[in-house]
């Protein structure tokens, strides 16, 4: 089964400035050696836990020999059966299941790749799994960023003027509600979009007429009333972009740069995409972890580099 890997930028900030400490030191030294116990979290609701932890092999130097390669557990709450086809049996599963979520942390380019689950974690409970393992008191924190096709999605959200926008859901997909925002959301619980009703309202009709799509969406005709551009900018920064349910997502927009008008997908045109294991339907971590370097090395200065956008990043020391 194809898998989908996608990268971040993700700096350790102390009294909210980006620093220069590298990740793979938050790993070997706050996290790794702890016992299996302490390594579990529970991270916005998800109980995670680091289940493996693969290192370069020692003849391995320079970057590469920076590399760490993660898989983090998310248990399930609910389990599945066991079966047989062909038969009625079916056995309650004893021991605890689990989602695997596979990351690479390439350090000296302050960057994260990880693999997209929808079921499983997060980037962002990534993020919060980390953070959790900072020293106490010494005013750290985690920042991440998903890297962007030429900034479109930023764009959207600076937009002063968005003209239309068109959504299109998978109501099909089981469960297809869940995780259909992104982690930010629990930062505004409570205060969801208006289109979020909307939305649920399009995706129960879709079901209960027997339709696998439900689409909606606004637009201005010739009257000059204006959309509502805070709720379609809330709606647009909460959401997965990356969640499966989600099918297309058009914006009709004036670019706050050019002021020319654009007409964007930010479901194929907001991140920077790899598909992995295409030809693998189970890969262990190991494969996994070469496909993911190989794609990073593809992906070059596109992604090496993209942390110079930022601003000059502060030298600092953690103590344990």
């Amino acid at each position: 089964m194809t898998k989908k890997v996608h990268y971040y930028n993700i700096f350790v900030t102390k009294d909210g400035e980006r620093t220069t400490y590298k990740l793979n030191h938050i790993f070997d030294q706050f996290i790794y050696p702890l016992d299996d116990q302490c390594k579990i979290k529970n991270c916005n609701t998800k109980p995670i836990s680091l289940n493996n932890y693969l290192m370069p092999d020692f003849s391995v130097g320079g970057r590469e020999g920076n590399f760490r390669t993660i898989a983090f557990a998310d248990y399930r709450d609910e389990k599945p059966f066991l079966g047989e086809k062909g038969t009625d049996k079916r056995e309650e599963i004893k021991e605890d299941v689990l989602e695997v979520t596979r990351s690479v942390i390439f350090p000296d380019d302050y960057l994260i790749a990880v693999e997209y689950n929808h079921r499983g974690c997060k980037a962002g409970h990534v993020a919060e799994y980390i953070r959790r393992f900072l020293p106490p008191e010494q005013d750290l924190d985690i920042e991440i960023i998903q890297i962007q096709q030429n900034n479109m999605l930023n764009k959207v959200l600076r937009s002063n003027s968005i003209k239309e926008i068109m959504v299109t859901v998978d109501a099909s997909m089981d469960g297809v509600l869940n995780n259909f925002y992104d982690f930010k959301a629990k930062e505004v619980e409570g205060k969801e979009p208006l289109i979020t009703q909307i939305l649920k309202d399009s995706v129960s009709t879709a079901k209960g007429i027997g339709a696998n799509k439900a689409v909606f969406g606004f637009g201005q005709g010739k009257k000059k009333n204006l959309i509502e551009q805070k709720e379609i900018i809330k709606f647009i920064s909460l959401l997965d972009i990356n969640n499966p349910s989600l099918l297309n997502l058009t914006v009709t927009f004036i670019d706050p740069d050019t002021k020319a008008k654009l007409v964007k997908n930010l479901k194929t045109e907001s991140f920077i995409e790899d598909e992995i294991c295409e030809e693998n339907a189970s890969p262990g971590d190991e494969v996994v972890r070469d496909e993911i370097i190989d794609s990073y090395n593809k992906r070059g200065n596109s992604v090496k580099n993209k942390y110079k956008d930022y601003n000059e990043l502060k030298n600092i020391n953690i103590a344990g």
